[in-house]
């Protein structure tokens, strides 16, 4: 008798670990499954936000009378910013082709082509307009969610057709 009560009792204790080990195996792949989700979303979020605000901050930079224009070329919808160093003139495009953002610095009146300059970051869809003085960015993200910025200027923008 004494050797039977044992018996179940051992399998007893066996049987509550295995129900123990399988509940905390579930509820860390169900944590793990969260956490991935999680950083994708964290992740796409922060390529569109820091794509939007370092294009605000290079309009701020260069906020002054005649230097910043919205130019529809061969590489699509492009803000340009006018600048000179050492007697130099330049322009800095912000363009987006291939669902890529990309700045290129090239000779004033050089149109770059599209693989010109460095990749900011890849983007679903991008969208440039303006009214006024306000220059309207709107940005896709891949999970199908946008993002817009409007940032006011003080200096306007000279504009081709299309752009106020």
């Amino acid at each position: 008798m004494k050797g039977k009560r044992h018996l179940i009792d051992t399998a007893f204790v066996i049987t509550l670990f295995g129900m123990y080990a399988a509940a905390a195996f579930m509820v860390l792949a169900l944590g793990i499954n969260s956490y991935k989700k999680s950083a994708a979303s964290y992740e796409t979020h922060y390529n569109c936000r820091t794509s939007l605000l370092y294009i605000a901050e290079k309009i701020r930079q260069n906020d002054e009378a005649g230097k910043i224009s919205l130019t529809e070329s061969q590489v699509g919808e492009a803000i340009v910013i006018s600048g000179e160093a050492e007697g130099f003139e330049y322009e800095t495009w912000i363009f987006f082709t291939g669902n890529t953002l990309r700045e290129a610095t090239v000779a004033r009146g050089i149109t770059p082509l599209e693989d010109d300059g460095w990749a900011i970051l890849t983007v679903e869809d991008f969208d440039i307009s303006s009214r006024g003085n306000t220059l309207i960015i709107t940005q896709k993200e891949s999970g199908g969610g946008s993002y817009s910025l409007r940032i006011n200027t003080k200096c306007g923008f000279k504009g081709e057709a299309g752009y106020e």
